[in-house]
């Protein structure tokens, strides 16, 4: 048997050490061969499946010997086979583990063996010989580890007599002699502390030292050091003492000891489970079902919890799909959570109700029931209140209204959010969750924890009793941000609020949490009116509210208070208070509110002053806001609703608008409105629109856009023939042939590119028209000339096209003196 002072001494850690076995070894090939999952107490993962027959003992016995003994295993694995094979402790297991100790050191499995047994109280004589067989030898860390074994024999006066006389023989080599000492240091009784006593007094002081440094570890007596007089003193003081007292270093070298295997169980522990999730995530939602299913059923509890916690992971994904015909799948699954809210173990029991809660299977209720009757445990209880809660149970509620006077802050937070969800307004369960109105309500005003009183007002605003709006509003003065935070939130759970409750929200617009003041704005945004817009309007000054995600929320508060207003006052009061303001945030926002004002109109009532004023407005602030081109659409508009005897505004708004338009693609857009802005108007106000027109035309020649700026100029010349009838005139000309010139060259040159290409350039050279023919001509021939026969064919189809002849007797495959002369005949007549 292991130590009692051993991390792995109880059956659960047994478990995990042939967990981990199995694991890293079966586990993994078995996956591989498709064949069945090893669950960590050797169990299959067989979810629904009955568990399998236990394998025969030779071959699950050679399955352990390759775990220890096989190539490419780690450390850790060979020491887990070790303790399965020494926990078998029949005549096979225990001849595996002797053929490995009389194997070849030093060796990862001998010293697997050997760290095995140092962990045992107990064990068979059939290890003695070798073990003493491993001190003889030459390997030092064999050596090393053999004495530590040698703890696994305490009590064996045998075993005590042998050791004592290697340690004393002289002939004996010292390493060897060193390795007694310390095999008999680990026996830890009486006799082997008066022989390590004697052999401090050694003739070899590396069997002197060791003894003292043995008996240091024995006793917990660090400053007697190594000299042989001052043990012996020690030894004359405390030979007549009862062995108990003698061994009270070992007890405090054994606390230091348990210390330390705790935590590595605890690590092995956590490794363990690290694993299984793994191996968990990794399959399929079927084969999830039963992982978690063989996971419940698990001895150890640290898996079972894992399991529980799958169970509530898996319930949430099969329901969140919105299948619930799925759940009669992982009905096995359901009743193992059932099953385990009764489980020894408290955060098994925790997180099997939390599954069983997610599984939203009502017929556990009383079963919770009565688990929260028994329960002790303020963690699980806690637990049990949230799984009541989550299945909405109203006959919980009498049980629950207890736990809000509970020592425990855990079981006070979850029974206040249970009753919330049970007693939320509207629901079958609404009546029961009343008599815990008073009570949370007063954990809310003077509960001396921030968590319980915010909690408190959570369940509060859920129930929504007729005094909620009092305990809620009074909740927005706490001295803690969070439970204001909730207060603001729980007081929009509420249908409406008072005019008192209104003005405290909007006073929380200044409140120094980011938080409390972003949930404030959205409940305002439900809850306030026109008052409320204009104080979060006033907010959104520069300098006021400094928090973007802040701005965003009040700046959406404000537009939902101005749409569900359903007059046009309140925007245009509020597009005129942005306006009045400086920036282009300022200005984006007064347009927005202008846009909301006109929306307020139908479209038949959208004419007359008041709709005409909106749209200048709106206007000026897009071009305020530095996005000129948003304000086309509202400018389109005021032409149409400018009465037409207004003939000095339209052209104004046509000038305006012409500006505007020649700065965006399509540029021919402007025309129009150019031609409109310069009837009937100054010779001044003309020539400024022809220098825009030519600024935007030479701007598309620099760019190598000459196409764009001639469709521009042409346009402009068929609109205005007299081209404004400006000084610009000539200028205007010369630009536009520029552009015709630079279009045709750049047409041409294409026709020469890709198919796609060649093909916008008959479209761009035949919108050119016969101006055209003399560089087409040109390329024609050039074409021929230099052998470029697609070229060539490309311009001749281009040329038939601008001309409509085909009677031009030019023929690609004549002799190019032929071509010549009928491309030339073609020139004076095209």
């Amino acid at each position: 048997m292991r130590k009692s002072r051993a991390p792995r001494s109880g059956p659960a850690a047994r478990t995990l050490l042939a967990a981990l076995a199995l694991f890293f070894g079966a586990a993994m090939l078995l996956c591989g061969s498709g064949g069945a999952v090893l669950a960590p107490a050797g169990r299959a993962f067989a979810g629904a499946r009955p568990a399998p027959e236990p394998p025969k003992a030779d071959a699950e016995l050679s399955r352990l010997r390759d775990f220890l003994v096989g190539a490419d295993r780690t450390f850790s694995t060979r020491l887990d086979a070790a303790d399965v094979l020494l926990d078998k402790d029949t005549p096979a297991a225990r001849a595996v583990l002797t053929e490995v100790l009389a194997g070849p050191a030093p060796s990862e499995p001998v010293l697997a063996v050997l760290g095995a047994l140092a962990d045992r109280d107990r064990v068979h004589a059939a290890f003695v010989e070798p073990l003493f067989a491993l001190l003889r030898g030459e390997d030092e860390p064999a050596r090393r580890a053999a004495a530590a074994a040698f703890a696994a024999l305490q009590g064996s006066e045998k075993v005590r007599v042998r050791l004592g006389d290697l340690a004393t023989e002289a002939e004996t080599p010292p390493a060897v002699r060193v390795a007694a000492v310390q095999a008999l240091g680990r026996l830890m009784d009486k006799p082997s502390i008066e022989a390590l006593v004697r052999l401090t007094a050694d003739a070899r002081p590396a069997v002197a030292a060791a003894a003292a440094q043995a008996l240091a570890d024995a006793t917990g007596l660090k400053d007697v050091g190594a000299a042989p007089r001052a043990w012996a003193e020690w030894w004359k003081k405390h030979e007549q003492d009862p062995e108990t007292l003698l061994l009270a270093g070992l007890l405090r070298r054994s606390r230091e000891e348990v210390r330390q295997r705790d935590a590595a169980l605890e690590r092995l522990q956590a490794r363990l489970i690290r694993h299984l999730t793994v191996l968990y995530e990794a399959a399929d939602a079927k084969e999830k079902g039963r992982l978690a299913l063989a996971h419940l059923e698990d001895p150890v509890p640290q898996v079972r919890a894992l399991g529980a916690e799958q169970a509530a992971a898996l319930a949430r994904d099969v329901l969140g799909a919105g299948n619930a015909a799925a759940r009669q799948g992982y009905a096995e699954l359901i009743a193992s959570a059932v099953k385990h809210i009764n489980d020894e173990e408290a955060a098994v029991r925790a997180a099997a109700a939390l599954a069983v809660a997610a599984w939203k299977e009502m017929p556990a209720v009383p079963g919770l029931l009565a688990r929260l009757d028994a329960e002790k445990s303020p963690e699980v209880r806690a637990a049990l209140a949230a799984a009541l809660g989550g299945l909405r149970a109203a006959e919980a509620a009498p049980k629950l209204v207890p736990m809000l006077d509970s020592p425990s802050e855990i079981e006070v937070l979850r029974a206040a959010a249970a009753l919330g969800a049970i007693g939320e307004k509207g629901s079958p369960g609404s009546p029961a969750a009343q008599p815990a109105v008073k009570a949370l309500g007063r954990l809310a005003r003077s509960s001396a924890s921030p968590a319980v009183r915010e909690a408190a007002c959570l369940a509060v605003a859920r129930i929504a009793p007729p005094g909620a709006e009092d305990v809620l509003a009074g909740a927005l003065e706490d001295a803690t941000a969070s439970v204001r935070f909730a207060a603001a939130q729980g007081l929009g759970n509420l249908p409406k609020v008072g005019e008192k409750t209104l003005a405290a929200l909007a006073a929380r617009l200044q409140d120094e949490n980011k938080g409390v003041r972003q949930a404030v704005a959205a409940v305002l945004a439900k809850l306030g009116g026109p008052d409320a817009a204009r104080k979060m309007a006033d907010r959104l000054k520069a300098g006021a509210e400094a928090e973007p995600a802040v701005r965003n929320a009040l700046w959406t508060a404000v537009k939902a208070l101005v749409d569900r207003t359903p007059a046009a006052d309140l925007a245009q009061e509020l597009g005129d208070r942005f306006f009045a303001r400086e920036g282009a945030e300022e200005m984006q926002h007064a347009a927005a509110m202008y846009e909301a004002a006109l929306a307020k109109f139908p479209p038949p009532a959208r004419s007359g002053p008041t709709v005409q004023t909106l749209y200048e407005k709106l206007v000026d602030a897009h071009v305020a806001a530095g996005m000129p081109e948003s304000a086309v659409p509202a400018l389109r508009q005021l032409l149409a609703v400018t009465p037409a005897p207004s003939a000095a505004r339209l052209r104004e708004l046509n000038h305006q608008l012409a500006r505007i338009l020649l700065a965006k693609e399509p540029y021919v857009e402007a025309v129009p409105h150019l031609a409109a802005a310069m009837k009937d108007t100054s010779a001044e106000e003309r020539l400024a629109l022809a220098k825009a027109l030519q600024a935007r035309a030479e701007a598309l020649l620099a760019s190598g856009r000459p196409e764009q700026a001639l469709e521009l100029l042409a346009a402009f010349a068929a609109a205005q023939p007299d081209w404004g009838g400006t000084e610009l005139t000539d200028s205007l000309k010369q630009s536009r042939d520029q552009a015709q010139d630079a279009a045709v060259a750049q047409a041409v040159a294409k026709l020469a590119g890709p198919d796609d290409q060649a093909a916008a350039a008959e479209a761009t050279l035949k919108k050119i028209g016969r101006p055209a023919l003399a560089r087409l001509f040109d390329a024609l021939q050039a074409a021929a000339e230099n052998k470029q026969a697609p070229l060539e064919a490309r311009a001749l189809a281009a040329l038939e096209i601008l001309t409509g002849r085909k009677d031009h007797g030019y023929g690609l495959q004549a002799p190019l003196d032929e071509r010549l002369k009928k491309l030339a005949a073609w020139r004076e007549t095209p």
